[in-house]
């Protein structure tokens, strides 16, 4: 990417795209969960959910600040962890 149009079209798509697995994990989780237990597990789930999103900055600020190399190295593996499963 090297052109600020290019930049708007990935940022688009990614903007769009992000939103599509909330709606699949929570149809998951209702599918998965007696009726009874519903409750308590959609509030673990949006406990976990803000947990990721507040870690993920620290420890990529951590990463950055001990190796700049780090973040991308560590995402990769991220990345190639997730696309295994």
């Amino acid at each position: 990417m090297r052109t600020a149009p290019e930049f708007v079209v990935v940022a688009a798509a990614a903007g769009l795209t992000l939103g599509l697995f909330p709606p699949a994990s929570q149809a998951m989780l209702a599918d998965l969960t007696p009726r009874t237990d519903r409750e308590r597990a959609f509030g673990l789930l949006k406990v976990v959910d803000n947990a990721e999103f507040g870690s993920g900055f620290v420890a990529g600020g951590v990463l950055y600040g001990l190796a700049k190399t780090a973040v991308f190295v560590v995402d990769g593996a991220t990345c190639g962890a997730v696309a295994e499963n």
